[in-house]
């Protein structure tokens, strides 16, 4: 990786990539906080993805009942486009932690996105009461009942996320979807 150099002083400073310092009033070296990451940061993650999954493949078969290991890979396997295995994980990490409520949104998401609706609104419910201060599995679940033709039932979970969060835009859309085709 060829570095672009800059003068500060008398030394060569490296910028570019790995260096996302900028002078602040703080001094040299304080991070930006306003900026938003690099490309290239973004790159270098997305190269060390196949990483991440070996190590977590070798902890998962040293430890198969670790949720957080489980549940991490199922996430990191759906960033990979591996939608399958990361649904048998979720499964996986669901039926070893019945009290994981991101694990159930997010295997609700999934089985979403493979078609399985019923399959996917039973697993939002479940996140629903697991996470009652998240609009999250509320919204999902709207869109869920609403893709299965069930307005009645999408209103009210949408009406749900509204109470949790009252600026949520896309309950808030919903409704508003929902006044109109009737």
């Amino acid at each position: 990786m060829a570095f672009q150099h800059q003068r500060r002083g008398r030394r060569r400073v490296p910028a570019g990539p790995a260096c996302s310092h900028r002078k602040t009033s703080s001094g040299f070296g304080a991070v930006d906080k306003s900026r938003r990451r690099p490309r290239s940061l973004v790159g270098y993650q997305a190269d060390r993805l196949p990483q991440a999954k070996a190590f977590f493949d070798r902890s998962l078969a040293a430890d198969p009942k670790n949720t957080d290991t489980a549940y991490s890979l199922a996430l990191l396997e759906a960033e990979l486009g591996n939608a399958a295995r990361s649904l048998v994980l979720l499964r996986t990490t669901v039926g070893l932690a019945p009290d994981f409520g991101r694990a159930w949104y997010n295997l609700g998401l999934a089985e979403a996105a493979y078609g399985d609706l019923p399959a996917s609104a039973k697993a939002l419910e479940k996140a629903e009461s697991l996470l009652p201060r998240s609009s999250d599995p509320a919204f999902a679940l709207a869109t869920v009942q609403l893709r299965m033709k069930d307005p009645a039932k999408a209103a009210e979970s949408a009406r749900r996320a509204l109470a949790i969060a009252p600026g949520h835009p896309g309950a808030r859309g919903l409704l508003r979807q929902l006044r109109g085709t009737k």
